[in-house]
């Protein structure tokens, strides 16, 4: 898979004192083992029982399919901006933004839109967004110990927040929200 990437470098003054950089590239997300594996697990039986001993209905089926053929690489291009400045007493100071947009994401959607149990297949259904933004300064006293203080504002979140299993308790529709890394 063909991921093409740039970045670049440069000071903004001729003392060296600021420095600008930014980046950008396709990068091509690894695999989850687990979800192609997902089929390999079986199918799932529930019944379900009024109170009492009386079967509401005939046991609901869950399985989970795959056909790659029609399955794409997942992938995502991430982006960066940053300044750094060096201020009195050999302190820097980085202000960066971060951007990252992950599309073709593999998760496993019901083949019947809205059913809750039956057959669930992977698609590349799944977009995730990512935004950061880090302020740091830093500092070495003595020329030995080195002192950080960062601050990160992010915001993550996806199309597809459930990640339905054979042994999972959650079967819901599938809606968007934020991802458990979400740090506003």
């Amino acid at each position: 898979s063909f991921g093409p990437r740039i970045a670049a470098t440069y000071m903004l003054d001729k003392s060296g004192r600021t420095k600008f950089s930014a980046g950008a590239g396709l990068f091509y997300l690894a695999t989850n083992l687990d979800q192609i594996s997902r089929p390999l697990t079986g199918t799932r039986t529930d019944q379900f029982f009024a109170p009492g001993t009386s079967a509401l209905g005939p046991p609901e089926t869950t399985r989970f399919l795959i056909d790659r053929s029609v399955l794409k690489q997942p992938r995502s291009f991430d982006w960066s901006i940053g300044i750094e400045h060096k201020l009195p007493h050999e302190i820097y100071v980085r202000a960066e933004f971060v951007q990252k947009r992950v599309t073709d994401a593999l998760v496993f959607a019901p083949t019947v839109p809205g059913q809750l149990f039956g057959d669930y297949i992977l698609t590349n259904n799944r977009q995730d967004h990512y935004d950061a933004v880090t302020v740091t300064a830093r500092h070495t006293f003595r020329n030995v110990y080195p002192m950080l203080v960062s601050y990160t504002r992010s915001s993550s979140k996806t199309n597809a927040f459930l990640d339905y299993s054979v042994d999972g308790f959650i079967f819901g529709p599938q809606l968007s929200g934020p991802l458990p890394w979400d740090t506003p």
